[in-house]
């Protein structure tokens, strides 16, 4: 997925649930932007999975993102699907 101008919060939080609906074979009406991409929440990640998730992640908005992007934006916050979209927004509006 391209990220440009027009690219919305709401259209990257989509693609993250596909992503992670293909990854973990998880229906997408399953995931919501509040899903948490954690080990041992709702959804089925172990560490390896996690890991993949991120990997899948930029290479669908080719960008990268660094292993503490998400603790140095969201101190102490647990991943969700809506952060980790916040997250990829921010990085588009540093290139």
């Amino acid at each position: 997925m391209e990220l440009n101008d027009r690219t919305s919060q709401q259209q990257v939080e989509q693609k993250l649930i596909t992503i992670i609906s293909k990854q973990l074979d998880v229906p997408p009406e399953k995931i919501t932007p509040e899903s948490e991409i954690v080990i041992g929440g709702e959804l089925p990640f172990d560490s390896l999975e996690i890991a993949e998730f991120y990997m899948n992640a930029e290479s669908a908005f080719d960008l990268t993102l660094s292993d503490d992007a998400h603790e140095k934006a969201f101190p102490g916050a647990r991943p969700t699907v809506r952060s980790v979209a916040t997250l990829i927004m921010r990085a588009r509006n540093q290139v």
